[in-house]
């Protein structure tokens, strides 16, 4: 962040507007990952007024892809789709495959979310082909992830699993760390509804180790912190686990995101199973200590195991 806002003070002075709105874009992405989702946006407004300002095409189709993205951090699918759409026509517009496969890939995102599964798979798969034909690797993992969490939500835990291990490979060959972050989690989603939880903590620990190095706010305690709750309390460790996804409703909550359907019913599901299994005046006890943890507090307790805490 400081290397770009410094940047940005240079580009000002010899008057470099394409540098100008780029740096200002990539403030606004740093915000998105930080979680600051309404800083994102005054960021990449700013350098979508700039963009257009000097007609380029390619930077105005990459700003409003992240104006969506910051509005499907916060559950507002509407906005969301709008800035995808406007983005997808300016990239045909300029036939710009990878922008259009990107695109094409976020709205399947979208109807993903929506609980549209089978137009969200259509996307997916024209988006993976784009991204073949052009042999982009990022562009061909992040699609074939896609099509797991699709295997997901018809219970085809092992096609899932074929699909994420996949996506791993290729993102560890290209040093894509937030990519293997994601193949992580998901991974370790699939070991919770096996039942295999010292995989979901295997995975779920080197995810939450890239996601802190990243700086991935909604990350940490929307997926991370969640998979490590559920583990504690299959472990009996009723008291942590109820800080734990405490502390994750509370973080989430304050950054202005929202969980993803599957970590919400998850979260939602142990807490219920937490509360039977505590007087109410425990489980009461430890949300409101739970709610009290900053985010690293929060990490630190996920990753020691200490029954004092």
């Amino acid at each position: 962040m400081k290397y770009f806002e410094e940047s940005l003070i240079v580009r000002k002075e010899i008057g470099d507007k394409n540098g100008i709105a780029a740096t200002i874009h990539n403030l606004g992405t740093i915000s998105i990952h930080q979680g600051d989702y309404e800083k994102a946006r005054r960021y990449l407004d700013e350098s979508l007024a700039v963009r257009k300002e000097i007609g380029d095409k390619f930077g105005i189709a990459a700003t409003m892809n992240h104006l969506g993205v910051s509005f499907l951090h916060q559950g507002n699918y509407e906005q969301t789709k709008k800035y995808y759409e406007r983005s997808l026509a300016v990239r045909k517009e300029i036939g710009d495959k990878y922008g259009i496969a990107d695109s094409i890939n976020n709205l399947g995102g979208v109807m993903f979310a929506q609980g549209d599964h089978e137009l969200a798979e259509k996307y997916y798969e024209e988006s993976l082909a784009i991204y073949k034909e052009i042999g982009n690797r990022s562009g061909i993992a992040m699609s074939i992830l896609n099509l797991g969490h699709i295997s997901c939500e018809r219970g085809d835990y092992g096609q899932a699993r074929k699909y994420f291990e996949e996506s791993l490979s290729i993102r560890r060959e290209i040093g894509d760390k937030k990519g293997i972050a994601e193949c992580m989690i998901d991974l370790g989603y699939v070991s919770v509804v096996e039942g295999d939880y010292e995989h979901v903590k295997k995975y779920s620990e080197e995810c939450l180790a890239i996601r802190i190095e990243l700086g991935d706010k909604k990350g940490i305690a929307s997926e991370c912190m969640v998979n490590l709750g559920v583990v504690l309390a299959n472990q009996g460790d009723s008291k942590l686990a109820v800080k734990l996804l405490s502390a994750c409703e509370k973080i989430q909550e304050s950054i202005g995101s929202v969980f993803e359907k599957n970590y919400l019913k998850m979260k939602d599901e142990t807490t219920a199973k937490l509360r039977e299994q505590l007087s109410e005046e425990e489980f009461n006890k430890y949300c409101e200590e739970g709610k009290k943890l900053t985010l690293e507090e929060a990490v630190e307790l996920a990753l020691k195991k200490d029954d004092n805490a």
